[in-house]
């Protein structure tokens, strides 16, 4: 085996704390490939966003059973990493507060013959985000005798050499606090031990006073086929992504890394406060803008990520992208996550880019939208507001300078006015200065093959002097595609249809050989007006439904009116979302939720609804919160 020394000197060391290796362990080879050192890090992101999720459902048992000293009792107002972070880094999360309050807390409220149920979903999330690391981790054994009360994981830099030549090189660096020092030295010991007795060169570096372990990258010649076909289908090319280095700074941070370089720059980060995110305004003034106490918290640089998502598109990608000269007005989002009686809180602050200036736009609603009184209880999505023609110009405004976004948003307008000829910001959104609710129901359709999900769609506005011209202009768009508008009666309403008759042959069984043509008639939508309002659906059955609900007992509170009520005032509207009545309806018309569910399976599994509202801009600084309600059963 070989022990690589090395010695960077420099300025003046930080306090006292690393390690040294013990005597030279047996020889071994790196396990590590391009591929686990990828899932290494992605893994470290898991767990934190993980715990964080599958901590929300502890959160009642935390406040209803009295027990909020385990959740504050950790004294974390920010994390304390952000010291080590640097502060053009594109993307920080952390959790606040030890997993092990987090499954203690979670167990103390529900009976004792759930406990144990409770217990072992946090042990299989445990094994099953460790073991897909390929180290060799186990958490009881590992990491709980020392972890702290911090887990961050921050992306340092897009590309650590900035060298196009040499393909995109994400800086990862993950921090954990340690409450028992020693037992952490320990641990990093025997990990490299176990590293070494497989054959790694280890290197011992010396920079600034903290030492820096890693193992020499392997050569291409020392790979194994399967290592080689890994590193192909990966974008990570070079030796030193290969190499996972470790360090502890003083008797508090336990640092991993997937280059020395990234190691480094952390301990100039904690030396010089002005290269550090913890330094910055922008964060500064997030922090003083979300509330407190919080269990987790994430931080979000745009410009970086936009830096780094660009440097990870393969060559060729991205044509045909809206094309844009805007700046930016967006630079950077906080993520404050904290916790209620039903579940999390995530208090959001948008902060201006450099050079940019919010403009101060305070909330004016100060009650729940009316136009929410036809929306269904049942529906699995609403969106509600004020003035559509106004936030539609506000969305474009506010995403110039994002060409990605930019291009999402005019492929939705532009998908809808090729397939029904209606242009959204002209047809639909130009005569809409009132209130609005937009609702959508779950159905079921049967096909051959048997029952398959599928939702209706509802548009509720307030009317206005324009809208009579514009449900005309919408009836000669129908018209122009072979649909028919005439009404008919629904109940005691009358209501108007946009129909196509067309002829179906369907087999009889009672006249063998003959066939008889059976006239089927295709719903484009329906509309009606209700007072001052004006209702569109996609269905009859959508427009019953939204009938119905007007009419519906005010004292029998829906999840809907539980949600608004749970809204601080005022606001501007809300989104909310019933996953656990609409999941099939919002995957089947919503694929970009099935990407979410996928990667945060643990609050999925016990999510209710999510609601989500903004209070403006103050002080250049625009905020909001979203609620998400824990279903709490094991």
């Amino acid at each position: 085996m070989a022990l690589v020394q090395r010695t960077c000197l420099d300025t003046a060391p930080v306090p006292s704390g690393h390690w040294t290796c013990p005597d030279p362990p047996e020889p071994f080879s790196l396990m590590p490939t391009d591929m686990k050192h990828r899932s290494f890090f992605l893994l470290l992101a898991t767990i934190v966003v993980g715990l964080l999720l599958l901590g929300g459902g502890g959160a009642y048992a935390i406040l209803a059973a009295g027990p909020l000293s385990l959740i504050r009792g950790g004294g974390h107002t920010q994390p304390a990493a952000a010291f080590l972070v640097a502060k053009q880094a594109p993307v920080m999360v952390s959790l606040l507060v030890n997993p092990d309050r987090l499954q203690t807390a979670a167990q103390i409220a529900v009976p004792v013959d759930r406990r144990r149920q409770v217990r072992s979903a946090f042990e299989q999330l445990q094994q099953r985000l460790l073991a897909s690391s390929g180290l060799d981790w186990d958490y009881a054994r590992d990491l709980q005798p020392w972890l702290g009360e911090e887990i961050t994981l921050a992306v340092m830099t897009p590309d650590l050499d900035y060298d196009p030549s040499t393909g995109w090189q994400p800086g990862y660096l993950a921090v954990l606090t340690t409450r028992n020092p020693d037992a952490s030295r320990a641990w990093l010991q025997r990990f490299w031990q176990r590293r070494a007795g497989a054959g790694t060169e280890l290197v011992f570096e010396d920079y600034k006073g903290v030492a820096l372990v890693y193992g020499e990258a392997m050569t291409a010649d020392a790979q194994t086929d399967a290592q080689m076909d890994a590193r192909i289908a990966l974008p990570f090319q070079r030796d030193f992504m290969r190499t996972l280095a470790t360090t502890m700074v003083g008797d508090r941070f336990v640092l991993l890394a997937n280059s020395p370089k990234v190691l480094r720059d952390a301990v100039n980060n904690l030396q010089a406060p002005d290269l550090n995110l913890a330094s910055t305004s922008a964060y500064q003034q997030a922090l003083e803008h979300l509330e407190q106490p919080r269990i987790g918290l994430a931080y979000l640089n745009f410009g970086q990520l936009q830096a780094w998502q660009q440097a990870a598109r393969p060559a060729g990608q991205g044509k045909g992208q809206v094309a844009t000269t805007a700046s930016p007005r967006y630079g950077s989002l906080a993520l404050n996550l904290g916790l209620t009686r039903q579940g999390l809180r995530l208090d959001t602050a948008l902060l201006p880019a450099a050079g940019q200036t919010l403009p101060s736009t305070p909330a004016t609603l100060s009650e729940p939208v009316a136009a929410l009184q036809y929306v269904p209880a049942t529906s699995a999505l609403v969106i509600a507001g004020v003035d559509l023609q106004q936030f539609w110009q506000q969305l474009q405004t506010d995403l110039q300078g994002y060409p990605q976004a930019e291009q999402v948003l005019t492929q939705v307008v532009q998908n809808l006015q090729q397939r029904r000829g209606v242009d959204l910001p002209t047809d639909i959104f130009s005569w809409v200065r009132g209130d609005y609710a937009i609702g959508l129901l779950p159905t079921m359709t049967p096909t051959a093959s048997g029952i398959r999900p599928c939702a209706d769609w509802l548009f509720i506005a307030h009317r206005s002097a324009q809208t009579d011209a514009a449900i005309a202009h919408l009836d000669e768009i129908a018209q122009d595609q072979g649909f028919s508008t005439g009404p008919f009666p629904l109940g005691e309403r009358q209501v108007y249809a946009w129909t196509r008759l067309t002829t179906t042959t369907n087999p009889r069984p009672f006249r063998r050989g003959e066939d008889k043509p059976e006239i089927k008639a295709d719903v484009l939508g329906v509309h009606t007006t209700v007072g001052e309002y004006e209702i569109l659906a996609t269905s009859l059955e959508a427009m019953n439904a939204a009938l119905a609900a007007a009419a519906a007992p005010a004292n029998q509170p829906s999840a809907l009116a539980t949600a608004m009520a749970r809204l601080s005032t005022p606001n501007e509207g809300l989104v909310y979302l019933n996953w656990h009545e609409g999941r099939p309806a919002i995957v089947q018309k919503l694929p970009l939720f099935r990407l979410l569910e996928f990667a945060a399976k643990p609050l999925f599994d016990r999510l209710e609804t999510i609601t989500f509202t903004s209070y403006g801009s103050d002080a250049g600084i625009k905020q909001g919160t979203a609620f998400f309600k824990i279903r709490f059963a094991v």
